[in-house]
């Protein structure tokens, strides 16, 4: 709800309407909060809530007393968060690792000390989470009033800050939207491992790669902070080829790292797995599955860098339309057909990252000015977006039978592909083996006009040995 704020104050920066990021701050809070009241209501009521979804009366208490300790930290959040990318959007950007670094800091001593020494548990433990938050947002307020570096961008309260809510939660909304459906595409993939066959290695094979992947994606959420503002102030202030080629420098910069990290998950991929268990057969499973993930790593160092941009210019409804296609009209109907028509397993739960990844590639292209386009298209476009892979049952990337294929359509595996027609497109082949011999192969060909925007095709193929 509150990415609103991180578009329109960087565009009010660029457009040096200074006044302006104060105002939107306020009416960001003030949104934010009233979002708050009906989260603390559902927190309040979590331990009948999580009986009828199921949980035993135990699990439920215990976790109802966590719950109720962070209520206050939803409202530190929604302070928080319109605090932060207002100092975002001016590159100030420093004062606030600071302010976090040591919190941190006493937030563990102190931790340690109401849970073990006090005796508080879990209710202690959620309690300091709450305070943590609000000690962090009470020093970032105090940095931005007293700081020179603020001075013209924050002007003290006004009541502006209580018009144009409905235009503002219509944007925020839809900011909503898409991350929403982004964090539950991941929980529903938990629930569906935990429904393939051998679940326990599933889940724990699953979660270990996850795991990694969320590490390696909080280093991109930083190029998408970076993205944001940047696109933002450039277009506030005017400068649409100046945004241009600040989306090619740090989709680069962000794509070059997530590579050397990738590299580094491979050579590691027998071993990577003992810094979370013991087990072997784990060990092996997240071994297999590696060569998915290190792709998957570099998918996500670009991806959050596209979700900047399109937050910077105001497209968040349009990601979240984005999102629904590519993760549940694709990713997990095609997930559960390979999972479990072809038992295929974990390997196929990453299918909806994919698709969106190269979706929200074309949509890079066809939305930016024209005047830029051609640039984009050679510095990005061709990295991942002309592409052919195949997979076989170790998941191992390589060339397959299908070349001719392509070919006849215009296209060559090691060349960028041509155009045909009067479109450009691109041919994504994926193709497994099952252990009864039989294979399923997904085609996912992009296919982009110019002047027509993008359409996409998904093919399925059932195939024999």
């Amino acid at each position: 709800m509150g990415s609103a704020v991180e578009t329109l104050c960087g565009q009010a920066y660029g457009a040096h309407k200074y006044d302006m990021l104060g105002v939107y701050l306020q009416r960001s809070t003030v949104l934010l909060m009233a979002t708050g009241v009906p989260l603390a209501v559902l927190y309040a009521f979590s331990r009948p809530i999580l009986v009828l979804l199921g949980e035993s009366p135990e699990i439920a208490s215990a976790a109802a007393v966590f719950v109720y300790g962070l209520i206050p930290q939803i409202f530190a959040y929604a302070a928080n968060f319109p605090i932060q990318k207002f100092m975002q959007a001016q590159s100030i950007m420093a004062p606030s690792a600071y302010i976090s670094a040591a919190t941190l800091a006493v937030h563990l001593v102190l931790s340690y000390l109401v849970v073990y020494q006090l005796g508080l548990g879990l209710l202690g433990a959620s309690l300091m989470l709450s305070i943590s938050w609000w000690v962090i947002v009470a020093a970032q307020f105090v940095y931005i009033v007293t700081s020179r570096r603020c001075r013209l961008t924050w002007t003290g309260f006004s009541t502006l800050a209580f018009s144009g809510l409905p235009e503002f939660f219509k944007l925020s909304l839809a900011s909503a939207v898409m991350l929403c459906l982004e964090t539950w595409y991941f929980q529903i993939l938990v629930l569906i491992a935990g429904l393939l066959k051998d679940p326990e290695m599933a889940l724990a094979s699953l979660s270990v790669c996850m795991t990694i992947s969320g590490w390696v994606f909080m280093i991109s959420v930083g190029f998408n902070a970076a993205a944001s503002v940047r696109v933002s102030n450039e277009l506030g202030a005017g400068n649409p080829k100046s945004a241009a080629f600040s989306v090619v420098v740090v989709t680069v910069l962000s794509f070059v790292l997530s590579v050397l990290i990738a590299l580094g998950i491979l050579l590691c991929r027998d071993y990577i797995s003992y810094i979370f268990t013991d087990g072997e057969d784990v060990a092996a499973a997240v071994s297999k599955l590696t060569p998915l993930l290190g792709l998957t790593l570099i998918l996500n160092g670009i991806q959050p860098v596209l979700s900047g941009v399109a937050v910077g210019c105001g497209w968040q409804a349009f990601v979240a339309y984005v999102n629904v296609g590519c993760y549940y009209i694709v990713g997990i109907p095609l997930g559960c057909l390979l999972g479990f028509y072809f038992d295929l397993g974990a390997a196929l739960d990453s299918m909806g990252l994919f698709e969106r990844l190269r979706f929200k590639l074309a949509v890079g292209q066809s939305q930016l000015p024209e005047s830029a386009k051609s640039r984009y298209l050679v510095s990005i476009g061709y990295l991942e977006w002309y592409d052919r892979r195949y997979t076989d049952a170790d998941l191992d990337l390589g060339l397959g039978h299908l070349q001719d294929q392509l070919e006849q359509r215009g296209g060559r595996s090691h060349e960028k592909t041509e155009q045909v027609g009067r479109q450009d497109t691109s041919v994504v082949r994926i193709r497994t083996k099952t252990k009864g011999g039989k294979g399923v192969m997904v085609t996912l060909r992009a296919y982009m006009a110019r002047t027509n925007g993008i359409r996409w095709e998904v093919d399925l193929y059932v195939v024999k040995k």
